[in-house]
């Protein structure tokens, strides 16, 4: 058997992915309804054992545990969900949600002193109102 060794450059990005959707879960600090939480009021039964949004990996409580867990298994890279619908809960109208910000902030702080490197996704699953219009 021939065996070959994969070899990536050094500066490879070794990461995974999530939306905030899959992993905030509501928290405390108050969001808009999203298109996905819309769409899962309406037809439950399209999601796997019809488990909606509620039932997330908890991220926004346990965010530094995945981090040392993301650092334990050679991650260097995240690609996380900025969600608008937590940023700005009225549908984006209004003042921006301060919990929010001190929530990203921290999440960022937190993986750039861990050596991770985010990558930001805009926009994922956004308000439920724009999926209404």
């Amino acid at each position: 058997m021939n065996k070959q060794t994969l070899t990536f450059p050094e500066d490879f990005w070794w990461g995974s992915a999530w939306s905030a959707e899959q992993a905030e879960g509501r928290g405390e600090t108050g969001k808009a309804e999203t298109v996905w939480e819309r769409w899962y009021k309406q037809e439950p039964y399209r999601f796997y054992h019809r488990i909606g949004s509620d039932v997330t990996t908890d991220h926004i409580h346990r965010y530094k545990e995945d981090i040392q867990l993301m650092k334990e298994t050679g991650h260097n890279s995240f690609r996380v969900s900025i969600s608008w619908a937590r940023m700005f809960p009225n549908d984006g109208v209004g003042e921006v949600n301060r919990q929010a910000i001190v929530f990203y902030r921290d999440l960022f702080s937190e993986m750039k002193r861990q050596g991770i490197k985010v990558f930001a996704n805009l926009y994922h699953f956004g308000y439920a109102s724009e999926a209404a219009g």
